[in-house]
């Protein structure tokens, strides 16, 4: 008896014993469970955290650039302007704190932060600003820049750019400088009537063999070419509405609404100017037209025919005319024109005889034709070919978060 009672006991203290270290482990089990679950809680609410914050500067930066986008399309905008809006359920803010465009002196800006005093902004410049909320309810995140205009927008180097079909009939080209720089540029060139060999070379972009008609001094008739530059609708737009204002300020400017006709002299010789004519030009006959403005808009077409003269003063300076009809720009009889043409809208067309002589640059996303005859001469001026308008879009030039 004594000795059954003695294993009994020891049975009962190993049952014991195990019952202990069970437990044990299940304890052990929960609290890895608990950390387990802890961990990914914490690491979820870190993603969350970590997404609220990308969302809210991405908000704050869609403010920035509404900003921009609204100072491109109006340089003129008030200073103080603002508006809100809406993105992936954050709400934004944007502001054109301060809208230095323009002006020759630099300024200075109080910060939308008031946690910031001011913000130096300089002459030709724009002080822009936008912000947004977390949703969560954390701190305003701001996203603010200094813009200027971008870069003068820079043409297709040559006496003949288009976007179209280049007809080089008869008419010699020559480069008037002697670098022989007088090129053509086309989608495709062609030539009928002993078309020239031109002071330059000529590229066309098509692919098909035959599709340049045209041999320039380097002897080759260049296919696969890279296209021209052509002003953008918008690039266009923002050139004109900057014309329009220049030219109704008054002094040597010169605003018409409606056609001109015949012979006169738009500008001095005092200073820039700039030239607005809304509607056609059509020179016929004879007498002279002289343009000592820098910047032309016909907003309809340009015709000349007879033996009229059209002559930019001084020569030594870029004179650039946007021709904005339909009908484009059309040179008949043996008119002598000089200048930078561009005709956004329309085909140019060369139909000079007799002696009449075009000096500068043809350019235009349609057709250029030249039918010249006679002893007609076009002689590309390298001057009028380093035309370089105003570009309309801002560009940061420094940008700051917190």
């Amino acid at each position: 008896m004594f000795e059954f009672a003695k294993k009994k006991n020891g049975s009962s203290q190993q049952r014991g014993f195990a019952m202990i270290l069970a437990l044990f482990f299940v304890l052990l089990a929960l609290v890895i469970v608990g950390a387990v679950l802890a961990s990914t809680s914490n690491s979820a609410t870190s993603s969350l955290g970590v997404q609220t914050k990308n969302q809210t500067f991405n908000a704050a930066e869609t403010g920035l650039y509404t900003a921009l986008y609204n100072v491109d399309a109006n340089k003129l905008i008030a200073s103080g302007t603002t508006s809100t809006g809406t993105v992936d359920g954050y709400t934004y803010n944007w502001e054109v704190v301060k809208n230095n465009l323009g002006k020759p002196t630099s300024t200075t800006a109080s910060d939308i932060n008031p946690a910031y005093a001011s913000v130096f902004v300089g002459a030709n410049q724009a002080y822009l600003e936008g912000w947004a909320s977390s949703i969560t309810g954390g701190r305003t995140v701001y996203s603010e820049a200094i813009a200027v205009p971008g870069p003068p927008l820079s043409f297709t180097g040559g006496a003949v750019v288009s976007g179209q079909t280049a007809q080089i009939s008869h008419e010699q080209i020559t480069d008037a400088s002697g670098k022989s720089g007088a090129d053509i540029h086309a989608q495709q060139i062609t030539s009928s009537g002993g078309g020239q060999t031109p002071d330059g070379n000529s590229y066309a972009t098509c692919s098909i063999s035959g599709c340049n008609a045209i041999t320039g001094l380097d002897g080759s008739a260049h296919i696969n070419q890279a296209a021209a530059t052509f002003l953008t609708a918008g690039q266009l737009a923002a050139i004109q509405s900057s014309a329009l204002a220049a030219a109704q300020s008054g002094g040597s400017n010169v605003y018409v609404n409606g056609d001109w006709t015949g012979p006169g002299t738009w500008g001095t010789s005092s200073g820039n100017c700039t030239v607005y004519i809304n509607g056609n030009v059509t020179l016929s006959g004879s007498g002279t037209l002289t343009n000592y403005c820098t910047t032309t808009i016909v907003t309809g077409n340009w015709t000349m025919s007879g033996s009229v003269q059209y002559t930019i003063l001084p020569t030594s300076t870029t004179h650039a005319t946007y021709v904005l009809g339909t009908g484009g720009a059309t040179f008949n009889g043996t008119t002598n024109t000089a200048g930078f043409i561009y005709a956004a809208n329309g085909p140019v067309t060369l139909n000079g005889g007799g002696s009449g002589t075009f000096s500068g640059v043809l350019y235009s996303p349609f057709s250029v034709t030249m039918n010249g005859g006679g002893a007609s001469n076009f002689n590309y001026d390298p001057i009028q070919s380093q035309v370089h308008p105003p570009n309309p879009n801002l560009v940061p030039i420094a940008q700051w978060e917190y």
